[in-house]
C-alpha cells in the first residue's frame, strides 16, 4: 500500500504548522485527460536484496523535522 502525495503533504503541514489552514490548493489545476492519477513505487527488488523499511512515512517526517 502506498501513500498519496496529498496525504503526505497534509501530514507534513500539520506536523510543521499544527492548526494552520491549508497552504495547498488541491484540485486548483484542472486534470488533463491523460493524467496519471495514481502511481506507487515498487520496492520488491529492494526487499529481495534484504532491505526493509525501518519506519513509515509519518515517522520519517517526524525524524526529518527533528534534524532540521
Amino acid at each position: 500500500a502506498g501513500v498519496s502525495l496529498k496525504d503526505f503533504l497534509v501530514y507534513l503541514q500539520n506536523t510543521m504548522m499544527p492548526g494552520s489552514s491549508s497552504i495547498f490548493e488541491f484540485g486548483a489545476i484542472e486534470q488533463r485527460d491523460n493524467e496519471i492519477m495514481f502511481s506507487v513505487a515498487n520496492n520488491k527488488n529492494l526487499k529481495a536484496m534484504g532491505w526493509k523499511p525501518n519506519f513509515g512515512y509519518k515517522k520519517g517526517i517526524e525524524e526529518l523535522l527533528k534534524r532540521l
